[in-house]
């Protein structure tokens, strides 16, 4: 996740997190920001210092960080169960 958003970032392109009942996109700010345009659609500014911390913290493992660069945001990585279409979980992340 780190990678992917490190690049998009980079070269001035948002990335968007789609869920069931939330959308999360990340874009490049001058300063970090947190704006809720809608109920279910957030977009979550990030500046050069907050991307260096997100590299470090944006790892496949159950965890919760707070950012120094970034004081309004909390991140808290869970664990995702891949299933077959039998139902079976197949692969867990985290």
């Amino acid at each position: 996740m780190a990678k992917i958003l490190k690049g998009r970032i980079s070269k001035k392109r948002d990335l968007t997190l789609i869920g069931a009942d939330l959308s999360i996109t990340f874009t490049q700010a001058e300063q970090s920001e947190i704006k809720a345009e809608e109920a279910n659609k957030i977009t979550i500014g990030i500046n050069d210092q907050c991307m260096g911390e997100l590299e470090e913290v944006l790892v496949p493992y159950e965890s919760k960080h707070n950012l120094n660069s970034f004081k309004k945001l909390i991140l808290q990585i869970v664990k995702s169960e891949i299933k077959d279409q039998d139902g079976k979980v197949v692969k867990t992340i985290g």
